[in-house]
């Protein structure tokens, strides 16, 4: 009796570009095209089955509001019927889909992985510096992020995480790298979890597949966030805050410039407020007012987590209560694991 084949499916909701030549050509578009597009990547994979499902282009401008929630609903849909899950997204849309995903899931016993191609049909630019350094990816192009993050998806792995490059990383702690080559992120504050090639070989000791799924899907996407440090943003607040059911603003030490500062203490009567500050402090969490002070967290993980919490409460003072919360190492400091890595 042969060994059972591992099942993965991957949710296409972006990054699927991988034709240096011609771009458009490999874009996924819809579900047809999933078809054609994931026999290019099933060929190399043996003993695993691929199954694409499409949800988006990543192309378009008009990002729908609810695709981050749309994914992490398949995959708690779909959870015993697949070993793991890749889901790609466009390269600018990486951190904060993972982070995303990250807090949906939880704790979960499979793997979740996300990672997409880095080339696009709309930035010229970008495809031009690709183009430059095509050697460095090796004869399979673009496409060895989403091999790598299919082997990841079918190994003793239960977490999200992200692969790009040959790079497994912390999905709530991605930071751009500043060399060049196929691994474009970094995880802040840590070093990243492991390395895929012809295998995996993981650093620090990881969530194997036993705990069982306990995700919360959750969303609102009701949340902006507002840099409080430039100049006229009081017009652009008048004209969302009632839109709005809450605000994240950047401000450089932490307090609100006074000409907007009754506005906003209005509005967090009612919904949650975070002020967000770079500026290096003791404490992640700081009570300022009716607010919330938050930092040692990337912007993309900030935002992504307070979608969340807004998807389970309104309430400002529950929402903090959810934000404080450690989920997914977002705030999380290596120390004692941390090892050299060679």
């Amino acid at each position: 009796m042969g060994r059972r084949k591992i099942k993965v499916a991957i949710l296409l909701a972006g990054g699927t570009a991988w034709d240096f030549k011609n771009p458009r050509a490999s874009l996924v578009q819809s579900q047809e095209d999933a078809k054609r597009w994931i026999v290019q990547i099933q060929s190399f994979l043996f003993g695993t089955t691929l199954t694409p499902h499409f949800f988006y282009d990543g192309e378009s401008t008009d990002i729908p509001a609810s695709l981050f929630y749309d994914l992490a609903k398949f995959i708690t849909d779909h959870y015993d019927d697949y070993d793991g899950f890749v889901v790609t997204v466009a390269l600018p849309m990486i951190s904060f889909a993972s982070a995303a995903l990250a807090f949906f899931m939880g704790q979960i016993g499979k793997a979740v992985v996300i990672t997409g191609s880095p080339l696009s049909i709309s930035n010229e630019t970008l495809n031009h510096y690709l183009k430059a350094h095509e050697r460095t990816f090796g004869i399979l192009g673009p496409r060895t992020h989403v091999l790598g993050a299919c082997i990841v998806a079918g190994a003793d792995v239960g977490e999200v995480c992200t692969v790009y490059g040959n790079k497994i990383l912390w999905p709530t702690r991605l930071v751009p790298h500043e060399t060049q080559g196929t691994n474009f992120f970094d995880t802040i504050d840590m070093p990243f979890l492991g390395r895929v090639d012809f295998g995996i070989q993981f650093f620090i000791g990881r969530n194997r597949r036993k705990c069982p799924l306990r995700a919360v899907v959750a969303w609102d996407d009701t949340a902006t966030w507002i840099d409080a440090r430039e100049p006229g943003e009081s017009v652009f607040l008048n004209k969302v805050i009632e839109k709005k059911r809450g605000l994240i603003f950047e401000c450089l030490y932490g307090e609100i410039p006074s000409r907007i500062e009754s506005q906003i203490r209005k509005f967090a009567e009612k919904f949650p407020v975070i002020i967000y500050s770079t500026l290096p402090q003791k404490e992640s969490f700081v009570s300022v007012g009716p607010y919330i002070w938050i930092q040692n967290i990337t912007r993309e993980s900030l935002l992504a987590k307070f979608k969340w919490a807004l998807g389970q409460t309104k309430n400002p003072r529950d929402c903090q209560k959810i934000l404080l919360s450690d989920r997914a190492n977002e705030f999380y400091t290596l120390k004692k694991e941390k090892k050299k890595i060679e």
